[in-house]
């Protein structure tokens, strides 16, 4: 990070980027591996604060954008819905799972790219219940890869985990995530035409948008 706030010609920038991103990656894989320890142990807390969610999705692109980026994918966020300013809830733990979330989906995406969207599933009086969307247009998944996507060291099929990496934990720790927010999450999916992951989670709503 201080060597990227330092001068740099153009090309030692797009390896920084390179380099950063990379980092990043690794240090989710090691942080999934840890979480998942910690949940097995029932060690997780949920912890509820103010956020914004154009904040939220703007750290997950900045984050993973670059990774999109060196495969040739876009990563985009689809339109929010209307009248959602400040919400109550566990900032950390939602970032996280779309993290995951979006992280898979490039990984299994070679052609084409991934959208982040959101929609409203409820609104109470000082509630809302939100749908986050990923839709990817990737190698897609079988009927029965898809009934066990969510277990812990699961992925599509064994060679295709060889093929690109992954120890098949961010899915499993994205529905435990959502299971401690008693939300919900699944998955559809057609194989060679993308996958569509969602999860929905209430949130208190502290201010709306104009």
């Amino acid at each position: 990070d201080l060597l990227a706030s330092s001068p740099l010609t153009h090309e030692q920038a797009q390896w920084m980027r390179t380099i950063s991103s990379s980092a990043t990656v690794l240090l989710s894989l090691v942080n999934n591996v840890l979480d998942l320890s910690r949940i097995e142990a029932g060690k997780v807390t949920l912890v509820s604060r103010e956020f914004r969610l154009d904040e939220l999705l703007d750290r997950v692109v900045s984050v993973l954008g670059p990774q999109a980026a060196s495969k040739g994918l876009y990563l985009k966020v689809g339109d929010l819905p209307r009248g959602i300013g400040t919400l109550l809830g566990d900032e950390d733990h939602v970032t996280q799972v779309l993290l995951n979330l979006v992280a898979n989906a490039i990984k299994f995406t070679d052609h084409g790219g991934v959208v982040l969207r959101i929609t409203l599933d409820q609104r109470g009086a000082n509630t809302v219940t939100l749908a986050w969307h990923v839709d990817d247009t990737g190698v897609g998944m079988t009927e029965e890869a898809r009934a066990r996507i969510f277990d812990a060291l699961a992925t599509a099929d064994e060679e295709m985990r060889r093929q690109r990496g992954g120890t098949g934990l961010g899915t499993a720790i994205a529905k435990e995530l959502v299971d401690r927010m008693h939300g919900r999450i699944g998955v559809d999916s057609i194989p060679g035409r993308g996958s569509h992951f969602w999860f929905s989670v209430e949130f208190g709503c502290i201010e709306p948008s104009p």
